[in-house]
C-alpha cells in the first residue's frame, strides 16, 4: 500500500489535553492560510493520544445528515452516481461509496484510510492532529511529504504532485477548536480522470463536528 510518510515524534499521552471526536456537527472550515505556508522547519510534530471515550459517536439524525446518499461526479462528460453510507468518525463524518472501498484504522496515528479495491495506491484518509492549527499541518506536510512538489489551490486546498513516482496527493485542511484534521487524496497521474474525481466527491463530503 502506498502511505505518506507521516510519522512524527510522539508526543507523551500525559502532555496532551484533548481527544478527537465530539458530539455535534457544524459545516467544515476548510480555512486553509490565504497564502503559502513557512518553508522553514518548524517545532510542531504531530501527536498521539486515547481516543478512546466513554461517549458514543451520534448517530447520522443527531448530526443533521442523512443516512444514505448518493455521490454524484463527471467523468469524461459523463454523469455518474455512487450509493454512499455516511462514515461517522471521531469528531468527523462523510460518505463513503457502498462499493469498491476498504477501511483500515491506525488508532496510534489517529488516522483511518480508505482504499480503493482496484487500486492500491489510491486512498482518501482523514487524520486528526490535536492541538494543531491549519498552518502548521501544512506546513508539516510540505516539509515531510518532500517527495512532492506543493501548489495551494483557489479552494484552500494543497495539491502535491511527485514527479518520480507520477502520482498526486491533495491535502485539505479543516480546524475543530484546538484540533486539526487533514484529508488526503492520493493517486497515480494516469487514474486522476478517474479515481481522482471519485475521491474529490469523497472529501466533499467531509465535515468536521462541533
Amino acid at each position: 500500500m502506498k502511505r505518506g510518510t507521516l510519522v512524527g515524534t510522539i508526543l507523551s499521552l500525559a502532555l496532551m489535553m484533548s481527544a478527537c471526536g465530539g458530539p455535534s456537527q457544524t459545516s467544515p472550515s476548510n480555512d486553509a492560510a490565504a497564502n503559502s505556508p513557512p518553508q522553514q522547519e518548524g517545532t510542531f510534530t504531530p501527536a498521539n493520544t486515547d481516543t478512546s471515550q466513554g461517549d458514543r459517536n451520534p448517530t447520522a439524525q443527531e448530526l443533521g445528515r442523512e443516512e444514505t446518499t448518493v455521490l454524484t461526479f463527471s467523468l469524461e462528460g459523463q454523469q455518474e452516481e455512487a450509493p454512499a453510507t455516511l462514515y461517522i468518525g471521531q469528531g468527523y463524518s462523510l460518505y463513503i461509496p457502498d462499493e469498491g472501498w476498504r477501511l483500515d484504522r491506525d488508532a496510534e496515528d489517529l488516522e483511518e484510510s480508505w482504499e480503493s479495491t482496484a487500486d492500491d495506491d489510491v486512498q482518501l484518509t482523514v487524520r486528526c492532529w490535536p492541538k494543531a492549527t491549519t498552518e502548521e499541518m501544512a506546513a508539516y506536510f510540505q516539509r515531510d511529504e518532500d517527495d512532492y512538489t506543493w501548489q495551494l489551490q483557489e479552494d484552500g486546498s494543497y495539491l502535491g504532485y511527485d514527479a518520480h513516482d507520477r502520482g498526486y496527493k491533495q491535502l485539505y485542511l479543516y480546524q475543530r477548536n484546538e484540533e486539526g484534521y487533514t484529508v488526503t487524496l492520493e493517486y497515480p497521474e494516469a487514474a486522476a480522470e478517474g479515481f481522482g474525481v471519485r475521491l474529490s466527491a469523497m472529501a466533499d463530503s467531509f465535515a468536521v463536528m462541533k
